[in-house]
């Protein structure tokens, strides 16, 4: 049966009217907030003002201790002659109570685009051509074990938890690539879509309740980056319409002027910022073509017991990849010892040229989510193997009678 539209109209009024307020009210709040930009703003007595509030418990804004000044912007800078463009990204199936049987599967696919080498000159290096080869193999994990599958009270594993398991691998994937170009004699430039870190690791909680999972996915990471640095891969994450607001944070707190940051502060701060994010903050301000300055979100995972110990804490800035009629707000994550000037103008330049390629998304990651993706024809594929392979052992599996209901339709 179709959508009844008429019973919904009044209700399709209301959010549109809904949005039109909250839109004026972010407006008006950003435009407070941009007095940090304005001439003659106090701008070093404002970053002293963030870095103290880092050290209570709880806030997370942006701290801009990074070498940089707040309220710059820096330009793009020169794309290399010679270096292989690499991302990966990947897909799952989550799994069913009411499917036969219960298992779970994970892929992550890699995309490469070699740039700079001649026709020769590329079919000729061995190295390359077996590194372009392996880039092109998938990593997959197919798990049906209950040990696996299953956790207390027989609960099935989450999507969260799975997508933890799809994270590691398009990471391990993208260190794998860049170390078997570095050997060809490429330098890698690394994208990844998305955080760099898999969510969970940014949750305070997870990593204080779940520690020993924290902890593997943390080494896990640090390994991966641990190989990228070795391979002088350049590294990025590419996070389309953030919805941080690390900056808004830490803007906020220009209004307190000389009082003192407490924790009775911060309450207060968090209702009134409400819906309002970095990009609302920073559209009319940050030029097309220029970054923001780097900075520590000052996330948990960044610290010495976690991420920190091998210099991979996450550094973020913003990036405006649009022109003038139009402003494409996008934030990118590097690790610290990839957080540089030199690095970043790179990043900025390369991804400027896949912004342009792909209308506004870069080229690279559409590439690697097609080599990723796991369609409704594969997953069906899957399962009649797993069934066919039952069959041949003797195992009946029957679906549950809901799902049996609707397969009916």
């Amino acid at each position: 049966m179709p959508i009844d539209i008429g019973q919904l109209r009044e209700g399709i009024q209301q959010l549109a009217i809904q949005t039109q307020r909250n839109n004026a009210v972010r407006e008006e709040q950003a435009e407070s907030l941009r007095r940090v930009f304005a001439p003659g703003f106090d701008v070093a007595a404002w970053m002293q003002t963030c870095e103290a509030a880092a050290k209570l418990e709880g806030w997370s804004g942006a701290v801009f201790n990074c070498n940089e000044t707040a309220t710059q912007q820096f330009a793009f800078g020169e794309e290399p002659t010679r270096y292989v463009l690499i991302s990966t990204d990947g897909s799952q199936v989550l799994p069913d109570r009411h499917k036969e049987f219960q298992y779970y599967y994970v892929q992550a696919g890699a995309a490469c685009i070699v740039y700079g080498l001649g026709d020769v000159e590329r079919d000729g290096n061995e190295a390359l051509q077996s590194a372009i080869q392996n880039s092109q193999q998938r990593k997959q994990e197919l798990v049906y074990d209950s040990a696996r599958l299953l956790g207390k009270d027989n609960r099935l594993i989450s999507p969260g938890e799975v997508s933890n398991k799809r994270d590691l691998l398009e990471i391990e994937l993208l260190a794998q690539c860049c170390e078997q170009f570095a050997a060809a004699g490429l330098r890698p430039v690394a994208l990844a879509d998305g955080n760099i870190v898999p969510f969970a690791l940014l949750n305070e909680n997870y990593l204080r309740n779940s520690r020993k999972d924290a902890r593997e996915m943390s080494d896990r990471i640090s390994d991966a980056l641990d190989k990228m640095r070795k391979a002088k891969a350049i590294v990025a994450g590419y996070i389309d319409k953030p919805d941080s607001n690390a900056f808004v944070k830490s803007a906020w707190l220009s209004r307190l002027a000389t009082a003192p940051i407490t924790k009775s502060n911060l309450p207060d701060m968090e209702l009134a910022m409400t819906g309002l994010y970095d990009r609302n903050l920073l559209t009319g301000w940050l030029q097309p073509e220029h970054r923001t300055a780097v900075f520590d979100p000052n996330w948990q995972i960044n610290s010495a017991e976690w991420l920190g110990r091998k210099n991979h804490a996450m550094r973020a800035c913003y990036v405006n990849f649009g022109d003038e009629r139009r402003a494409n707000l996008v934030r990118v994550e590097a690790p610290a010892w990839c957080a540089t000037d030199e690095a970043l103008r790179v990043i900025c330049a390369v991804l400027h040229r896949q912004t342009l390629v792909g209308n506004g998304w870069p080229f690279i990651l559409k590439a690697a989510h097609e080599e990723s993706i796991v369609t409704k024809n594969d997953q069906a594929e899957l399962e009649r193997i797993i069934r066919d392979e039952l069959d041949r052992q003797g195992v009946r599996a029957e679906l549950s009678a809901k799902q049996f209901s609707k397969n009916q339709r």
